[in-house]
């Protein structure tokens, strides 16, 4: 009866221990930070710039200053940068429109979590024929 005891007593103190041990651990996983891909082929950890037209660059946000970046959502300000592509876009000019912006919806790109919507709110004008907030899905690095 009492080895039965010292058994369920060793029992307990090693499961204490585990728990404890592991909660660093665990604390650590659901900790990691969220990215964003700004250039198309990386993911990263604040970017600066992100390109929203990765086949041609005729809209990105750029001069971006993030006030929140890495958990559930990141929010921040910067400047909308899109090509007018008046007569076409190789030829045409770019505007540019101060916005507050916010990314969520973070899932997996790999190993690592990506934000995959991006909120554009217009602090002043908008583009011509532009809803605010613009609203841009964002997906995982290009290969």
């Amino acid at each position: 009866m009492i080895a039965a005891m010292r058994r369920v007593a060793g029992f307990r103190i090693a499961l204490v221990a585990l728990s404890l041990l592991g909660a660093p651990a665990l604390a650590l996983a659901t900790t990691a930070k969220n990215r964003l891909v700004g250039n198309c082929t990386q993911s990263q950890s604040a970017p600066k710039t992100i390109v929203l037209a990765c086949a041609d660059a005729n809209a990105l946000v750029i001069h971006i200053h993030w006030s929140k970046f890495g958990g559930a959502k990141a929010s921040g300000s910067g400047t909308y940068s899109v090509n007018g592509c008046t007569p076409d876009c190789v030829a045409g000019k770019f505007k540019n429109y101060k916005v507050t912006l916010v990314a969520s919806q973070a899932k997996p790109c790999g190993e690592v979590n990506d934000y995959r919507a991006l909120a554009l709110t217009f602090v002043a004008t908008a583009p011509p024929a532009t809803r605010s907030p613009l609203k841009y899905a964002l997906y995982c690095p290009i290969g």
